[in-house]
């Protein structure tokens, strides 16, 4: 069984990926905000993150900038979102995908 954190602002999208996660036999905690998702790590370490990049209060990218340096070396990070992925002031942030 893996232990999955998923950190969408998205109730709906947050739902189904938990419901789907859990049928396959996963333990899924949900964090509505960067900040909870923050907190959960504290009080718990996963297997793996799932990670919106577009959340209201810090960005994904943010979130992971503040992660312990542990913690970004033992736990896998999913990264998605329905904006284009390309960390704030790289060159391809200015690119649409299509």
């Amino acid at each position: 069984m893996t232990n999955v954190l998923l950190i969408d602002d998205e109730a709906p999208i947050a739902d189904v990926l938990a419901r789907s996660l859990r049928a396959h036999g996963n333990t899924v905690r949900v964090a509505f905000t960067g900040m909870d998702g923050l907190l959960a790590l504290t009080e718990e370490v996963p297997d793996v993150i799932l990670l919106d990049i577009s959340l209201p209060d810090i960005t994904g990218w943010e979130l992971l900038r503040r992660l312990s340096p542990l913690d970004r070396q033992r736990v896998p990070v999913i990264a998605y979102s329905a904006s284009p992925l390309a960390p704030p002031g790289s060159r391809s942030s200015n690119r649409r995908a299509y």
